[in-house]
């Protein structure tokens, strides 16, 4: 009758190797793709000609690029003038890039409005793919983009509150390619910016009763099929308005376009 016997490989602690004993004990080793390789003289031998195998090759140059993977965002904005007509017309994200003027801006956008330093593409040593798409609507406490100007005023009076609602229920958001135009979905489906939430009230003695709390922004996401940006591609987004969509107010309005996504970097390391 025939008895199985294990045995530890020498170098391997813990690994058990299963063989089996006939007249003499022998000693066996399982390779990865199952095949089960008898031990001879303390030698990994192949089992058809009892010939040491191979060693396996080994690279002797140095590695010369190396790729990182991660998370990050690439963001644009378009700024609106008081008073701007914006029926049936199409407002372009991601053409200028930092510290260029552009956009509907009068001076130069900075890391606030752009982190783009290429207008229309992306560094050449990086791809993208994009699986989530934020729109930012914000309001300005001036008419003009001037130095004065902020983009911080709260959409809490009759004009800027008209101007929201006509931006979410009558503009696209488009993908721009050299050649083709891929829409993304209409505003109201599309996540916007935190800001601030909260409720406050007036009582009849002037006192200021409630709280604002800073709130987490929310994304549009491609849940089954991303956007695929590689590197140096001309792209575009598109805002891009029906014909009932009324002109800006008296005050100026933006928009900040966020592309969520996980970016693959080449690093040149020689």
């Amino acid at each position: 009758m025939q008895r199985q016997t294990y045995a530890l490989m020498s170098g391997a602690p813990g690994l058990a190797v299963q063989g089996q004993q006939y007249q003499q004990p022998q000693q066996y080793v399982q390779m990865a793709n199952g095949q089960i390789v008898p031990l001879a003289g303390g030698q990994l031998v192949q089992q058809a000609s009892m010939q040491p195998a191979p060693m396996p090759g080994v690279p002797q140059g140095q590695q010369t690029t190396l790729f990182r993977y991660g998370e990050t965002t690439y963001y644009s904005t378009y700024f609106w003038p008081g008073g701007t007509p914006v029926a049936n017309q199409q407002f372009r994200f991601f053409t200028t890039p930092l510290n260029q003027v552009g956009q509907g801006f009068s001076l130069p956008l900075s890391f606030g409005e752009t982190n783009i330093l290429t207008g229309g593409s992306l560094p050449q040593s990086q791809a993208l793919d994009v699986f989530g798409i934020a729109l930012e609507p914000m309001f300005s406490t001036e008419a003009t983009d001037s130095t004065t100007a902020s983009l911080s005023a709260a959409c809490s009076d009759v004009g800027r509150i008209s101007d929201l609602l006509s931006f979410q229920q009558n503009m696209l958001l488009q993908w721009k390619f050299s050649q083709t135009t891929v829409d993304v979905a209409v505003a109201e489906l599309i996540g916007a910016g935190g800001g601030a939430f909260g409720a406050l009230s007036t009582t009849v003695n002037a006192e200021r009763i409630g709280h604002l709390n800073s709130g987490a922004a929310t994304v549009f996401l491609y849940r089954d099929y991303g956007v695929t940006l590689p590197g140096l591609t001309a792209f575009a987004l598109n805002a891009s308005f029906g014909s009932r969509a009324k002109a800006i107010g008296t005050f100026a309005m933006a928009a900040r376009c966020v592309l969520l996504g996980q970016y693959k970097y080449l690093i040149d390391v020689a």
